[in-house]
Formats: structure tokens, sequence, C-alpha cells
């Protein structure tokens, strides 16, 4: 009985089984977001573009391009050599990938202009950040601590986390639009769910690469010189 469940595990129905609420996450998502960029842009057209809701558009462009490409690698994503195991790991995963995103649920925040556009700048540019480094994961994406591809160049040739990095920096910019303090301690704690994260994921990709330990030694966890 518990072998072929096993052998089920390991196929590619099984991996995108797994990940289907991750799928329906961002599809509905995209469902949702298209037709509200579309009436933005229209509004746009006839009110003139504001520095403001200009980089509001672009942000709003890339973030249905994201969710798009996580579901593309979902499906086209190799299968994992090594996982992680306990539940541990994987509550510690899902909270830090997803916990910020309770900040949506709070009231907005009235910012001066410059902030505004200060705050859309930051989210722009980490989620540019995560579109090149997602570009180069390619078929090794995973929220989970899985070890599926060792990936060492672009941006992982700076740090062994770009995608964390880049990931923090969209939610501080994400924070800054929303009612304080209450934002900031909800980015405080994904932060520190991350942070945990990273370990419970190099420790498995040491099991399946010995070559991580060398990688990981020449490398920064985040920041380059600092972390």
């Amino acid at each position: 009985m518990f072998g072929p469940l096993k052998r089920f595990e390991h196929t590619k129905v099984y991996d995108v089984a797994a990940a289907a609420p991750l799928v329906g996450f961002y599809g509905w998502g995209l469902s949702r977001d298209l037709p509200m960029l579309a009436q933005y842009l229209a509004e746009l057209k006839n009110d003139g573009f504001g520095p403001v809701a200009l980089v509001g558009a672009l942000v709003m462009g890339l973030s249905l391009a994201f969710a798009g490409l996580i579901i593309v690698m979902v499906f086209i994503r190799t299968l994992p050599i090594k996982k992680s195991s306990g539940i541990a790991p994987r509550a510690v995963a899902l909270i830090g990938a997803f916990g910020g995103l309770s900040m949506l649920r709070l009231p907005p925040s009235t910012l001066p202009l410059w902030l505004d556009i200060a705050s859309f700048a930051i989210i722009f540019s980490g989620m540019c950040g995560l579109l090149i480094s997602f570009a180069w994961l390619r078929r090794s994406f995973s929220v989970l601590p899985q070890a599926r591809a060792l990936v060492m160049g672009g941006p992982y040739a700076l740090v062994r986390h770009p995608v964390y990095l880049f990931e923090e920096i969209m939610f501080f910019g994400v924070m800054l639009q929303f009612s304080q303090p209450w934002a900031f301690v909800i980015f405080a704690a994904q932060l520190c769910f991350q942070l945990a994260r990273i370990p419970f994921e190099e420790r498995v990709l040491k099991e399946a690469f010995p070559e991580y330990y060398e990688y990981s030694a020449r490398t920064a966890r985040l920041i380059p010189g600092i972390y």
C-alpha cells in the first residue's frame, strides 16, 4: 500500500497537486486584478498620468506578471531531490512567504506625495528584483524548503537568497502604505519568519548538494558583507 503512495509522491502529478492551493491563490489574484488594471488604465487615460498613478500602474502590472510567472513555474519546475521533514519548516516557510499579505487588511495610510512616490518606487524595485531572481531560478522554484537544483548564477552569485531579500524590500514599501504601527508590527513579524526560514532551506540544500558548503562560504545570505 505504501509503496505506490511513495512512488506517487515522486511524480509530476503529485508535485502540481501539492501546489494546487498556490496556483489557485495566484490564479484568483489574476482573475481579480486583470480587470482592475484595465479599469485603472482607462481612468488614467481620462484623468492624466500623474507620477503616483503611473508608478502605481507599473506596480500593478508587475504584480500580475509575478502571479503569472509563479503559476507557470509550478508546472515547469523539476521534481525535488530532497525535501524538509516535519511541520515546523513548512509552517515557517508559508508564514514567511505570505504573512506580510495580512497588511492588506489594514486601513490605508495618508502619505505626503513624496513618501507615496517613494513607497511605490520601493515596491517597484522589489518586484523587479523578484522577477529577475525568479528568472534565474527557472525550474527550481519552490515555496517550501526543497532542493530541486543548485542555482549560483546571476543574483545568486552575490547572495544566497535574493528572492527573500527582494520580498522584504517589496513588503517594506507595502508597509508604508498602511496604518501604523500595526503595519510595521506585521512587517517585523514576517521578517522574523523569513529569517527563520533560511536555515531550514539551507539544511536541505546542503544535504542534496555537497557543493553548497563551498558556495555558502563565499556568499552572504541576504546582504553582501553584512549577513
